[in-house]
């Protein structure tokens, strides 16, 4: 009996199926860059993608995957001279949202995953153990690994300034669309999708504690960029990171000009993090019991 149910598995479509998602969805997971430059093509034309030709399709395809690659060799090389290895991961739940994403805002917002990096250190010694600010004991390579996608966000604000003032002085498609990707790209890179994601879900706290708990081996329960490693390894850094690149993202939108931007941005981030430290984290010393 056993026999003729595995041989009538074999026989079902359902079955034939599932195998070849399975063979498609390996095939792509060996290939990152690929597959964000696809994605990205249908998320960056969506209001246009059924009547655009088909060559600027192409053509668009090619810009973004010769500049996904560039950005990744470049990152690469470089934390190689540091002992750290940068791979792009796969994570079909971040494709499921930039969809969801691409639909309901029409197109507005793009989500990107090019800053979901993995970054893994190329050392031997057994890291530290330390407390963070939920008083539980996570490894000390969190807070760098957090200094290194801060870098990594940093630079993306360095790039995305650089497209946006060439974007004003040439009326050119290829910086326009290239701006675009930096530009979704730097807003991602701040945005915790794990962490509002587990809130926003019934069971939020199990969930958590499910992807606080599998940072050791990387593996991801929910859709997500850099920035959930960014908060729990470097948590004040990290919010006046959001809070600038915010900011800075919104006045680029109005067009007030590169310099401006800066200033503006810089001094709104800090009147909002001084009041965070002052308000919320140091005020709790007020209610200590050690004076």
């Amino acid at each position: 009996m056993p026999i003729i149910r595995k041989n009538i598995n074999k026989l079902n479509p359902l079955t034939g199926i599932a195998e070849l998602i399975k063979s498609i969805e390996l095939y792509l997971s060996n290939r990152p860059i690929l597959v964000s430059a696809i994605l990205l093509t249908f998320f960056l034309n969506y209001k246009e993608f059924l009547t655009k030709p088909l060559i600027e399709l192409i053509f668009s395809f090619t810009i973004i995957f010769s500049f996904i690659y560039l950005v990744k060799h470049l990152f690469t090389k470089t934390l190689e001279r540091y002992a750290m290895e940068l791979n792009q991961g796969y994570n079909s739940k971040n494709i499921i949202l930039g969809i969801l994403i691409a639909i309901f805002t029409n197109g507005v917002f793009i989500f990107s995953d090019i800053l979901n990096y993995k970054i893994k250190f190329k050392t031997k010694e057994l890291p530290f153990l330390d407390k963070n600010f939920f008083d539980k004991k996570i490894r000390v390579g969190m807070n760098q690994e957090a200094n290194v996608r801060l870098i990594i966000v940093y630079s993306f604000i360095l790039i995305t300034s650089i497209l946006y003032s060439l974007n004003n002085i040439y009326d050119s498609g290829i910086i326009e669309l290239l701006y675009r990707l930096s530009f979704f790209s730097l807003i991602n890179s701040v945005i915790p999708y794990s962490i509002i994601n587990s809130l926003l879900t019934f069971k939020g706290a199990i969930s958590a504690r499910a992807f606080i708990g599998s940072l050791s081996n990387y593996k991801i329960y929910y859709a997500e960029t850099g920035a959930t490693r960014i908060f729990l390894g470097a948590r004040r850094r990290y919010i006046f990171t959001l809070i600038f690149v915010l900011i800075y993202c919104l006045l680029l939108s109005f067009n007030l000009g590169l310099s401006n931007i800066y200033i503006a941005s810089t001094l709104i981030a800090i009147t909002i993090f001084s009041y965070y430290l002052t308000k919320i984290e140091f005020d709790t010393i007020k209610d200590s019991v050690i004076k």
